[in-house]
């Protein structure tokens, strides 16, 4: 892709296999190298003008961050993706980018916040959204599991245990539940 003509079609492909080089080298849990490949993502979405793909970038850049410790530089992006989300007014990417954002939040203990992002990802997440998936996973669900757990943490067992109760009958109502989303499981982003 290096040798062809800077076109925008180029660039575009050129991306999306930085992308898909991200997925593969994630999955091999070779997050340095994949995160290298976030990086030059982003380049080409800054260059292409393309902020839908950019925001994609950073919060996938967030969660990169939040695999390797790097808390702060995990905030700034996913600061960056929510500015780029909110502009666009994509509902579904502010909930994707907050659920991660109160996930960085609670590996720092900050878990006040953490459940205040959660909770702005639920909230938004009604209607069409509420069982919309990122993968495997339902967003809304992902981010419930993360607010019972920043509540047993702060000690709140009782609202820790009503707001899962209250999760797993509403989880109940959907049929065909895959068994990588079951209610007692923990998520991946």
């Amino acid at each position: 892709v290096q040798h062809l003509p800077e076109q925008h079609d180029t660039l575009s492909q050129a991306l999306d296999l930085r992308v898909d080089l991200h997925g593969a080298l994630h999955m091999l849990g070779e997050s340095r190298q994949s995160f290298a490949y976030l990086r030059q993502a982003e380049t080409l979405a800054e260059r292409l003008g393309d902020q839908r793909r950019l925001c994609e970038s950073y919060r996938a850049m967030t969660h990169k961050c939040w695999v390797l410790g790097a808390y702060d530089d995990a905030i700034a992006y996913s600061q960056r993706a929510l500015a780029l989300a909110a502009a666009s007014g994509d509902v579904f990417e502010q909930a994707l980018v907050n659920s991660l954002l109160g996930t960085v939040y609670a590996s720092l203990g900050d878990y006040r916040n953490a459940m205040d992002v959660l909770r702005r990802s639920i909230a938004s997440l009604e209607d069409k959204l509420l069982y919309k998936r990122f993968g495997t996973i339902i967003a809304s669900v992902r981010a419930r599991d993360w607010v019972v757990d920043c509540l047993r943490e702060l000690g709140e067992f009782a609202e820790g245990r009503a707001c899962a109760a209250a999760a797993d009958r509403w989880l109940m109502g959907e049929t065909a539940l895959p068994a990588p989303i079951a209610p007692t499981s923990r998520p991946l982003v």
